[in-house]
């Protein structure tokens, strides 16, 4: 095995001929190898009431911090909180801190552009927003899947959020009639899938998030996020004339 000054690996096999691993591929599996190191960790983290997997800003994406939820000092913070999440402001402990709270106000901002007057879709949807990086029982519900060192901490790039199939429907239905402007298609409503794919992983986001929808938890130490929503009575159906 010999390696040449381009950083190129040639490894020479009797049976298979040449084989040329890359930096790219050397890359790739280092973040494989991260990934697998945090799958592997899992089973350590604490996860139960008040507790949360991820704390304050860490250029942008959230800190990991497996620590229980902390009070918001600033008057400010309290504003927004009370104004995006206000399902969440009693709560008086919550895994963001003041800058992720500004952060959680501008994104869901290009949200409400897309959903105009309807009001109850705009809540509905910030509560998903707001309990993935506010809610002071975030490690009950949230995982990280993937991270990066940032300083001398470590920051989540993508997260998975676990959601019941009940819970994400009655989300789904109060913005159906908006879909199209969220997905980008102009043609056809986004299906659920759809919507909750778009909703983890578009241009205002820079934290990536997998909703994980299912009747069952995946395990014993998560719980599938789901609490009282606004719904918009159409014949109980629960849809929003918007």
């Amino acid at each position: 095995e010999s390696e040449l000054d381009s950083g190129i690996v040639v490894e020479s096999e009797l049976d298979s001929g040449i084989v040329v691993e890359s930096e790219l591929d050397s890359g790739k599996k280092i973040q494989k190898d991260r990934d697998d190191l945090e799958i592997s960790q899992q089973s350590s983290v604490i996860r139960r009431e008040g507790y949360c997997v991820t704390y304050g800003d860490c250029g942008g994406f959230p800190c990991i911090s497996n620590t229980p939820a902390k009070s918001l000092s600033s008057p400010e913070s309290l504003t927004i909180l009370a104004e995006m999440c206000p399902h969440l402001q009693n709560q008086g402990r919550y895994c963001c801190d003041g800058v992720q709270a500004e952060i959680i106000k501008k994104t869901i901002s290009a949200a409400d552009i897309l959903l105009k007057t309807c009001t109850i879709g705009k809540i509905n949807l910030r509560a998903v927003v707001c309990d993935l990086v506010c809610s002071p029982n975030q490690s009950q519900f949230v995982e990280v899947s993937q991270y990066e060192n940032f300083e001398d901490k470590s920051r989540a790039t993508r997260t998975k959020y676990f959601l019941s199939e009940l819970y994400s429907d009655k989300v789904y239905n109060s913005v159906k009639k908006h879909t199209r402007l969220m997905c980008g298609n102009f043609l056809r409503d986004c299906t659920k899938e759809q919507f909750f794919n778009f909703l983890g992983d578009n241009r205002w986001t820079k934290l990536k998030t997998d909703y994980e929808i299912g009747n069952h938890p995946p395990r014993e130490d998560i719980t599938l996020n789901s609490h009282e929503h606004i719904t918009c009575i159409v014949n109980g159906a629960g849809y929003c004339q918007c």
